[in-house]
């Protein structure tokens, strides 16, 4: 046989793997039962999560973050400004 014929030869065997391969994606064998692809399903989301999407919700959060970054600031002012403990009866251990 002559060196064109091998060339040839090889070409095809090449082609037919590249034809399968892409018959495969065309026909789509990632596909479940009623045809439609297999998509990993949506995460349920928690109790949590659900009370944190309400539209109340979101619009009191500043209004709440607010209060509390105040009271934690003036819980701090009173524990920084409280005055020295005396002793009830000084000299006594």
């Amino acid at each position: 046989m002559s060196e064109i014929a091998l060339e040839q030869n090889a070409l095809s065997a090449s082609a037919d793997i590249g034809d399968v391969s892409t018959s495969l994606v065309q026909t789509g064998q990632d596909q479940g039962e009623a045809g439609q692809t297999n998509v990993p399903a949506e995460k349920e989301k928690t109790a949590l999560e659900r009370f944190i999407e309400e539209p109340a919700v979101r619009r009191a959060a500043p209004g709440v973050l607010a209060l509390l970054v105040v009271l934690f600031c003036v819980f701090f002012y009173m524990w920084i400004s409280a005055p020295g403990y005396r002793a009830v009866y000084p000299g006594m251990m």
